[in-house]
This record gives structure tokens, C-alpha cells and sequence, in this order.
């Protein structure tokens, strides 16, 4: 009796085993990606041609948080060249010396989700450059990551107008 129970026991695990589900919860889940909030936009940045302009930018993380990234913000001179090329524009970089990036670089834990910061737009040293009411320079901004980057929203395009 002992042994057919043993059998038994032994024929009853392998079917299960057999049987038994494969975990696909994930499957057709989208891959953890990068962008910016309200990214692959041009954007207008009204300064003042006396003042200071802030611009606040978030960097997201979506995906059901599975992979942490190093991700960067940086100066795309490339990215203005095909934007220009792409929607007839004839956008010239900003100085440097224009603007200041309070942070760039941000790590993402895999749990987390966006981090935010700030661009100071000079009015005084863009004045230098370009006129009142004129969009003659852009800062073209592309994400750089560790992680996968949106195509569509990991870039953002801003163009800084004077007014007075």
C-alpha cells in the first residue's frame, strides 16, 4: 500500500509539474523608457531683454519600473541641425554663456519615476545675439541614457524670444 501511495505521489507531482503555468504577467508590458514630459515640442521662452526666464523640465521614467538608469541632459547641436532640416527652420545654437542647466545628470533608482529641474534663460547676454520679439537661436536638448530613450519625447527644442 505504502509503495502505491509512493507511485501515486510521484505520478500525481509530475503532472502538475507539467502542467503547471508559466508566469507571462509581464508579457506585453512596455519596456522601461526615458523622456521628457511634454518632450519632441518646440517650445517658446518668453525673457525678459532686463530679466531672468526660468523653465522648468521634468525627466520621466515609464514602464512598470523593472530597470534603473543614468540618464543625462545634454546640448544636442545635431538634433538642431535635423530639426532644422526637417521643419524648414534655420535655428542657430544659443550661447552658452545664455543660459544655466541647474541639474543634467540624474540617477533612477528602478522604483523611480521623473525628476525635475530648471533652465535660466539670460536676457541681457541673449540680447547680445538676437533682437526684441526675434526666434533666431534654440536650445535643442536630447536625453542620454544608460536606459532605453523615447524617440518621440526624449528631446525638447527651446526657443527664447525678447520682450521687453
Amino acid at each position: 500500500m505504502k509503495k502505491i501511495i509512493g507511485i501515486l505521489s510521484i505520478f500525481v507531482a509530475g503532472v502538475l509539474m507539467a502542467v503547471s503555468c508559466e508566469d507571462n504577467r509581464l508579457d506585453g508590458m512596455c519596456d522601461d523608457q526615458v523622456y521628457f514630459v511634454n518632450g519632441g515640442t518646440e517650445r517658446i521662452v518668453n525673457v525678459s531683454v532686463r530679466d531672468y526666464a526660468d523653465v522648468a523640465f521634468t525627466v520621466y521614467k515609464s514602464g512598470i519600473g523593472q530597470v534603473a538608469a543614468s540618464v543625462d541632459v545634454v546640448v544636442d547641436e545635431e538634433l538642431l541641425a535635423r530639426l532644422n532640416a526637417e521643419n524648414g527652420t534655420d535655428y542657430k545654437l544659443l550661447d552658452e554663456n545664455c543660459y544655466t542647466i541647474e541639474k543634467s545628470h540624474f540617477e533612477f533608482a528602478a522604483e523611480d519615476v521623473s525628476f525635475l529641474s530648471n533652465i535660466e534663460f539670460d536676457g541681457q547676454a541673449i540680447n547680445v545675439f538676437q533682437g526684441l520679439a526675434k526666434k533666431e537661436h534654440a536650445l535643442p536638448l536630447s536625453l542620454r541614457s544608460t536606459g532605453k530613450v523615447s524617440e518621440k519625447l526624449g528631446y525638447l527644442l527651446l526657443v527664447p524670444v525678447l520682450e521687453k
